[in-house]
């Protein structure tokens, strides 16, 4: 949705590695919480060659989580698989397998480990969480939504569900974006409000949460956009107005096509808002009609990597909306 630190990703992200399973006094465990993930791993991969740590699933887990930190995916997923092989009964080591399936777009390798972590344990507000961004991303909205209020249900004080909420509603205002300019956003500005206050309340409800910069990102940049889209704005015009100097995009990359997009034949294009900011860098960006399969996630890389010149107003920059699309087509 909002991420420029992504979607973040989101999903998320992006989010950090949820629930770290019981704590071990292993010196690769300790160094992963001191924030060394490559001695870490190092470490555990050491001593996990080993009896008897062989069977510790915690040292598994962790491993997995420095794996993680170090965005090698497919190892993390091998050593949560291993964690999970010795201990089906930890939700924890699920939930985390299924973040990392997410990571590589194995939304349904994903969805089955949050069903089983659930049931595992229903009061796990990630693995809803989780289930929900793969819904997202499937374009599964009243499923996601689902998945949202009961995260929340489950823990008032998750972050991660209110902003998930939030995502879904604008992914349904997406849906009846079919015009090249933002009327339709206009028109369907209560869908907007309607997230701006989920957020709102999510702010009231998570005060004390230790991801509460997340949720106050997310807010900000929700009330930028509806800010900007409840009031009338002349329509942007081939011809600047008297004084003004228009927004200079200087280099705008594309977005990459993914494995996942592919296989399944995806193609069509993402509509994006971006918040284009006085300061020469991107503020905020919106996704309001998106294509799911990771190319979502690209989309937001692409845009926030957008480098531009800020519109100017009688020689002073100012902050724009502006509305770009990404096309992804199989050739």
């Amino acid at each position: 949705m909002l991420k420029k630190y992504l979607f973040a990703f989101l999903l998320l992200v992006v989010i950090p590695p949820f629930a770290l399973a019981q704590d071990a006094e292993h010196e690769g465990i300790r160094l992963y919480k001191q924030g060394n993930a490559s001695m870490a791993q190092a470490v555990l991969t050491a001593a996990l060659k080993n009896s008897p740590h062989k069977s510790n699933p915690d040292m598994w887990n962790y491993l997995g989580l420095a794996c993680l930190e170090k965005k090698e995916y497919k190892d993390a997923i091998k050593a949560f698989n291993k964690a999970i092989d010795l201990n089906r009964s930890n939700s924890d080591y699920l939930v985390n397998f299924a973040y990392a399936n997410l990571m590589i777009r194995e939304t349904d390798r994903a969805q089955s480990a949050t069903k089983a972590a659930i049931k595992v344990n229903p009061s796990n507000p990630s693995a809803y969480y989780l289930s929900g961004i793969a819904n997202l991303w499937e374009k599964k909205l009243d499923e996601a939504s689902k998945d949202a209020e009961k995260a929340i249900e489950v823990d008032p004080a998750f972050v991660q569900g209110y902003v998930l909420h939030a995502d879904v509603i604008v992914a349904r205002l997406g849906r009846k974006l079919v015009k090249e300019d933002d009327q339709t956003v206009r028109e369907n500005i209560d869908l907007l409000r309607q997230a701006r206050d989920v957020l709102r309340t999510g702010m009231l409800k998570t005060a004390a949460s230790p991801n509460r910069k997340l949720i106050e990102r997310e807010s900000a940049a929700m009330e930028a956009f509806y800010d900007y889209f409840s009031k009338d704005r002349p329509k942007i015009s081939a011809v600047p107005e008297p004084g003004v100097t228009p927004l200079n995009i200087i280099r705008k990359r594309p977005a990459k096509y993914t494995d996942q997009a592919r296989r399944a034949n995806i193609q069509g294009a993402i509509r994006v808002a971006i918040l284009f900011g006085a300061s020469g860098r991107i503020e905020h960006v919106l996704i309001l009609k998106g294509l799911g399969y990771g190319l979502d996630q690209e989309a937001l890389a692409a845009a926030n990597g957008i480098v531009f010149e800020p519109e100017k107003k009688d020689g002073k920059p100012v902050s724009v909306v502006r509305m770009l699309e990404y096309s992804f087509a199989i050739y």
